[in-house]
């Protein structure tokens, strides 16, 4: 623009006539402008031609471009750029002059003007210091960069960039600045009190109205470097625990590839660390496969580790049971998997022993009580005891056999006993019945508990010939004189488990009695029953009436032989009808 100064009077309007140069133009007439319009002036300097004659040849005179504000005949005013020259033709002085509206260009600078002004808010509102120098001098920079350095900004003004710049950074920053290096990197700031503070920088160059400038934006990351420190140190407590640990730890990713191990991973596998790094969870898990332990790694949840067994497979081939915990740590923008796992194969041998002893209890407590009542037992049952409404029960005694353990070996009446009893015991399983008890040298059995079964008494009777057959057998084999007497009753009974130490299951009733009394008032060899018993077998099997005996507290009471199975003969065996 024209300088005010040029003219004895204020920046203005001035009418020209468009017959003052020979050029085209079809802005006639038209007027320059200089300052801003101030009409009461504007008034009086219409009147004064000469004025213009006065600053055309002021122009002419500097020979320079000139903005000016023309008006065209509707009275727009619109920004234009002029340039004159004085000329002679004909010994009569005239002007020259060319014209260029540049309505867009001063447009595109208002635009320019207002993108600096948004940049410069953004800059002064962004929490990252930014810094923009031309040649290594400092010319703007952003309310965040003179906090972080505490410098005011008309002190930042035309320093150089470097003097920001801890001295033993000074070379790193100068060469990246040199070389156009754009990246991220790490230096230590200097504030203007002396102080450090570690810093982030991020250069990038750009053109402006036609110079280079560069914008270095400056993040402070103390906060970073602290974090980063704890980390590490957190690390490296952790690496320390995991070099003590007597379990071996395992880092991998969510694809099973090994990050990191210990050395008690390398030890139990027999790997180095170098060749545990290059693998993956599968090669060195045997159940990797089955388990489906992928499908549990992608399941998890961070914070909720799950426990899982494995098989760790050894550099030699060789293979044990591992127990792995496992955890899923954040790690950066993914997921990492770290597994605690732990050498079980005492714990499983221990295990395999326990369940035998187990095995070797359950069935020693089998042995003593029925499967059901045992089960209830273990779930801690104080009472256990059960009315049943009709079973039947056979006892059994072996006559003479107290006489003969008064001159048998110990040793050669006990096997005896168990012989014989192992024998009844295998009937008792044959038929579905339960064995009671011996007492001495009288067995007890009962058809119809703790598992009720409708043809309850015709398993005892077809137990009860069975017996009879064994016994003449094991007679005929040791050549001794082994006979025996057989008592059954059929009729209610109360069944439950005494005694807190040694546990025995038992059965109370005069159903109970008299099937004794049956028993202990019968005939060698021969089975005894009563009319109860009778009437329920009497359509399959063959009697003979024995007529009335007289049983302690009942009185006379009528009982009956068995004699065999009807169709098999007076003795025979065979399985329990339905």
């Amino acid at each position: 623009m024209i300088s005010s100064s040029l003219f004895p009077i204020p920046y203005s309007l001035f009418p020209v006539p468009c017959s003052l140069f020979p050029v085209p133009c079809s802005l006639s007439p038209f007027y320059i402008s200089f300052t801003n319009n101030l009409l009461e002036i504007e008034k009086k300097i219409k009147k004064k031609n000469y004025y213009t004659e006065i600053l055309i040849s002021k122009i002419a005179e500097t020979g320079n471009i000139y903005e000016l504000v023309g008006i065209r005949r509707d009275g727009y005013l619109f920004p234009m750029e002029i340039a004159v020259r004085e000329a002679k033709l004909n010994q009569k002085k005239f002007y020259t002059g060319t014209f260029r509206d540049i309505s867009e260009r001063k447009e595109s600078e208002a635009k320019l003007k207002e993108n600096e002004q948004r940049f410069r808010s953004l800059s002064r509102a962004t929490f990252e210091g930014i810094i923009i120098h031309e040649q290594g001098e400092i010319v703007d920079a952003n309310t965040a960069v003179m906090q972080m350095f505490k410098y005011e900004l008309s002190e930042m003004i035309g320093m150089n960039g470097l003097e920001l710049i801890d001295s033993k950074y000074r070379d790193l920053v100068w060469k990246n600045l040199s070389s156009g290096y754009e990246k991220p990197y790490e230096v230590f700031g200097l504030r203007k009190d002396g102080s450090t503070f570690p810093i982030e920088i991020e250069a990038k160059v750009f053109f402006y109205r036609g110079n280079q400038h560069r914008v270095s934006a400056i993040r402070d990351i103390t906060e970073r470097k602290l974090a980063e420190t704890a980390l590490r140190e957190s690390e490296e407590k952790f690496r320390a625990v995991m070099e003590q640990a007597a379990d071996a730890f395992i880092i991998h990713d969510l694809q099973g590839k090994i990050i990191d191990v210990n050395q008690s991973t390398c030890q139990s596998l027999g790997y180095t660390r170098a060749e545990l790094l290059n693998f993956y969870v599968e090669n060195i898990d045997a159940s990797f496969l089955s388990e489906e332990v992928y499908k549990k790694w992608q399941n998890m949840t961070p914070g909720v580790p799950i426990t899982i067994q494995g098989i760790h497979k050894r550099k030699d081939a060789t293979t044990f049971p591992v127990e792995i915990r496992l955890g899923l740590l954040k790690a950066g923008n993914g997921n990492l998997i770290l597994a605690l796992c732990r050498d079980i194969t005492e714990r499983k041998k221990a295990e395999k022993a326990l369940l035998l002893e187990q095995e070797k209890s359950e069935k020693l407590l089998l042995n003593i009580l029925p499967k059901p009542i045992a089960d209830k037992l273990k779930e801690n049952q104080e009472t256990i005891a059960e009315g049943f409404a009709e079973v039947t029960v056979l006892f059994a005694d072996l006559v003479g056999f107290t006489e003969l353990a008064s001159f048998a070996h110990p040793e050669k009446l006990v096997y005896w006993l168990n012989e014989i009893f192992s024998r009844f015991d295998l009937l008792a399983e044959k038929y579905g019945l339960e064995k009671i008890k011996t007492i001495g040298d009288a067995y007890m059995v009962v058809g119809g508990l703790p598992k009720p079964m409708e043809n309850h008494a015709e398993a005892i009777a077809l137990m009860a010939i069975d017996i009879l057959e064994e016994v003449e057998r094991f007679a005929d084999e040791h050549k001794q004189d082994f006979r025996i007497r057989i008592g059954i009753n059929t009729g209610p009974v109360v069944a439950g488990v005494i005694g807190r130490k040694k546990f025995i299951y038992d059965l109370w009733g005069d159903t109970v009695n008299i099937a004794s009394r049956m028993e202990s008032h019968g005939i060698p060899g021969v089975i005894q029953l009563t009319e109860t018993t009778y009437q329920i077998l009497q359509p399959k099997f063959l009697f003979a009436e024995r007529g009335f005996i007289d049983i302690k507290g009942k009185g006379q009471m009528k009982a009956y032989i068995l004699q065999g199975r009807k169709g098999v003969g007076e003795r025979g065996s065979g399985e329990v009808g339905e």
